[in-house]
């Protein structure tokens, strides 16, 4: 009996390990991530996987609010949003907390317009 028992344990143990994450998985199975939202929040976000995703990948996956709840995105207020201020920096000259970094071309004028209008309307 205990050795009965000791087998299924064992087997039991085995099947457990580390499986794929929902994220991971769900790519696989259903493709690329589609983006919904207004259409002035996808032309953004159009800009943003241009210019951001290359150092921010988790924002390939972030909706509207995502960026409002992380901090990004203040609504109706692109001055005081880090997502639009940094950028448009980045547009002027060097200077700290720009974006993108070194070594990225800046963002263009199109694409720094799309993410003002889009927080502009939130």
């Amino acid at each position: 009996m205990t050795k009965t028992f000791g087998l299924i344990f064992l087997i039991i143990l085995s099947s457990c390990g580390k499986i794929e994450n929902s994220s991971s998985l769900d790519e696989i199975l259903y493709g690329e991530f589609t983006d919904t939202g207004s259409p002035n929040f996808l032309t953004a976000k159009a800009a943003i996987k241009a210019n951001c995703l290359q150092c921010h990948a988790v924002w390939k996956r972030y909706l509207e609010q995502d960026f409002i709840d992380a901090g990004l995105v203040v609504r109706g207020s692109p001055a005081d949003s880090k997502l639009y201020y940094r950028n448009l920096l980045a547009t002027e000259g060097p200077g700290p907390h720009n974006m993108p970094t070194s070594g990225y071309p800046p963002i263009t004028s199109a694409d720094l317009s799309a993410m003002h209008s889009w927080i502009s309307a939130l």
